[in-house]
């Protein structure tokens, strides 16, 4: 009995033991958990529940010079899942497939994506759509704020703005990608609490980093101008069968940008064009003589009103160049030589003028150097420092040197400008997300040639629209001081053969000759012969948009005893208006991977280039040009007969 009760006694201590040091053991972790490491075990706790999300802000605009928005960054939606927490993946990749017009494989690809909690399903859905998608309440679909980059006037000056890859993270071309650093927005950080079935904790969410939206940038550009020029240089391109065509119009005296459009032909028609023909090389013919002649000019070899002996044909070693009508040798002015586009004439004054300083006016004047724009893929041109001994011929008049469009209409703006050289300008204001004002740097003008000179080589000009090779293109009032130009294109490393010849066609001037305020270049690549000479085919773009600007910007001519305006359509002239600096909203903060956001954005408004077109004179219409070929600048010497301009 006492035997038992000893035993029993025992049993009972041991079982005492066992509770204290259970008890123990207990205080131990409470005091660990509480006091010790507490901070620990709520981390563990919060990593396994908090996601951390990157928070992104809008892209910076890109606006015209009146605020009139380019391209913008618009609201739309990024779908993905959590696959554990999907119960019927086949079921829901069919339901899902018929609300996003997504392959239903490839959302089933998505839906039973192993080993992660998250998968992009579908991106820059539309709001409304997404909106009856989280209606359905799908298995762990998440929806969350995303961006679309879109033009907001079709491809209208897509070719300077340029474009971004089809998840707007790229740039591609134009200010788009020359100024990527300045419009691309700064991401921040977000995490977030998520409760059972992945839903987001409400109140959550905490900010680490605050994402910030680009810069905006403004434009010199006038969204309805470049419409007009765009217009008008598509249907040019239709009516002379040309492969595609440039126009660059601005303000000699500042060096802006009012449009500079490239269209390209097509199966249905020209269109604008993400090429930008404006910055690419090409070989300008008789645009180029203004050069030879200005230096002349400035060196005080010749006047306007010198005359030279000018045969119709001039050889030199094997070469023979000649004029494009047979003459007598007869006596021309210089502003004879430059208005009629005589070849010999021209090389006459070059040789009086020399290799050496036709190659510094060259330099002076920009070419073989890129301009101040600095465009992506923006060519410098082919300007020879080592000369045979027919260059002399060629180069004087247009062949053997390329250039771009951009710099021809540069350097006729050094003329207009009195003989500085004003760099041209495509950006004319740039505002951070603090509302900070900036523009970017561009070179000082320069002295290219005297004003004497300048004005010298304007008077010539003149005579060229008065009584030469665009005499068919005045405006009555209006004293246009320009140039036309027809030059063999280069296929292949020569310049093909007789009657198999392909040519580029520009149009190039300033008005009004006393007071330039606008200039406008115009080249149309690859126009149909017959219709191929740069009055013809050229010509009728420049003068459209020439009354387009007399009209919009109310450009009063040099004779003050007529008016211009008076004989343009579309009434009395309308001005344009003022530009507006851009309008930066408040930083924004949105994530693009939160979970079951669900909230509708309404996008902004799109708005359209609207205005008053005028018809343009063209030849008929042709049938379309041949694909594109490669252009090298080595190049076999000029034919004997060069073409007329």
């Amino acid at each position: 009995m006492t035997t038992r009760r000893i035993s029993q006694q025992r049993r009972l201590t041991a079982v005492g033991g066992l509770v204290v040091v259970l008890v123990g053991l207990l205080l131990v972790k409470l005091v660990n958990l509480q006091i010790v490491g507490p901070d620990r075990y709520l981390s563990q706790g919060r990593s396994e529940r908090e996601r951390t999300l990157t928070l992104t802000a809008p892209r910076g605009t890109i606006s015209d010079r009146n605020g009139e928005v380019l391209a913008e960054s618009v609201p739309s939606r990024l779908i993905a899942v959590d696959p554990t927490l999907v119960k019927n993946a086949d079921d829901q990749a069919t339901q899902m497939g018929a609300i996003l017009g997504v392959d239903r494989s490839k959302l089933l690809e998505g839906l039973e994506r192993p080993d992660t909690h998250y998968a992009v399903l579908a991106r820059q859905v539309d709001p409304e759509v997404a909106d009856r998608l989280a209606g359905h309440h799908f298995d762990g679909v998440q929806i969350s704020p995303d961006l679309e980059r879109i033009s907001t006037s079709a491809d209208l000056a897509v070719s300077v703005t340029g474009r971004m890859d089809r998840f707007a993270t790229d740039a591609l071309g134009g200010i788009e990608q020359k100024f990527d650093a300045q419009l691309r927005p700064r991401t921040g950080e977000t995490t977030v609490e998520r409760g059972q079935g992945g839903a987001t904790i409400p109140g959550s969410e905490h900010v680490l980093q605050s994402a910030q939206r680009g810069s905006d940038i403004t434009l010199t550009i006038d969204r309805s101008l470049q419409y007009l020029a765009e217009q008008a240089a598509s249907r040019q391109v239709d009516a002379v069968g040309a492969k595609g065509a440039t126009v660059i119009i601005g303000r000699p005296q500042t060096g802006e940008i009012l449009a500079m459009g490239t269209v390209l032909a097509g199966p249905d028609g020209a269109h604008s064009a993400n090429f930008n023909l404006a910055t690419q090389p090409y070989e300008p013919g008789s645009v180029m003589k203004v050069v030879t002649m200005a230096g002349a000019f400035d060196q005080g070899l010749v006047t306007p009103d010198t005359q030279l002996v000018v045969p119709d044909h001039i050889k030199m070693y094997d070469r023979q160049v000649r004029d494009h009508s047979p003459h007598k040798a007869e006596p021309m002015t210089v502003s004879d030589i430059l208005a009629h586009s005589s070849n010999v004439g021209t090389i006459l004054v070059a040789e009086r003028l020399g290799q050496a300083n036709i190659l510094d006016y060259l330099h002076r004047f920009g070419f073989g150097q890129s301009s101040a724009l600095g465009l992506p893929k923006e060519q410098p041109g082919l300007v020879k420092t080592k000369w045979s001994g027919t260059d002399i011929m060629s180069i004087p008049i247009g062949q053997s040197v390329t250039v771009t469009p951009l710099q021809m209409w540069s350097t006729y703006n050094t003329v207009a400008n009195g003989g500085m050289y004003v760099p041209p300008r495509l950006v004319k204001d740039i505002v951070d997300a603090q509302g900070h004002h900036t523009t970017p740097d561009v070179p000082a003008p320069h002295r290219v040639i005297s004003p004497e000179a300048a004005a010298q080589a304007t008077q010539s000009l003149e005579k060229v629209i008065e009584e030469g090779t665009g005499q068919q293109l005045g405006i009555p009032g209006m004293h246009i001081a320009a140039k036309t130009g027809t030059a063999y294109k280069v296929v292949n490393g020569t310049y093909g053969t007789e009657g198999r010849h392909t040519y580029d066609a520009s149009f190039v001037g300033f008005f009004p000759a006393s007071n330039p305020q606008i200039s406008i270049m115009v080249m149309v690549d690859e126009p149909k012969f017959g219709q191929h000479f740069g009055a013809v085919a050229a010509g009728p773009v420049f003068d459209e948009m020439a009354r387009e600007t007399m009209r919009r910007y109310a450009i009063v001519g040099d004779d003050p005893a007529s008016d211009p305006l008076a004989s343009l359509a579309g009434g009395k002239p309308v001005r344009s208006d003022a530009a507006r600096p851009p309008v930066t909203v408040p930083p924004s903060t949105t994530t693009t991977t939160s979970i079951a956001s669900t909230s509708t954005t309404t996008a902004p408004t799109k708005t359209s280039a609207t205005s008053t077109t005028t018809t343009a004179v063209k030849p008929s219409a042709s049938t379309k040009p041949k694909p594109t070929t490669t252009t090298t600048t080595t190049v076999k010497a000029p034919p004997a007969v060069k073409p007329k301009s």
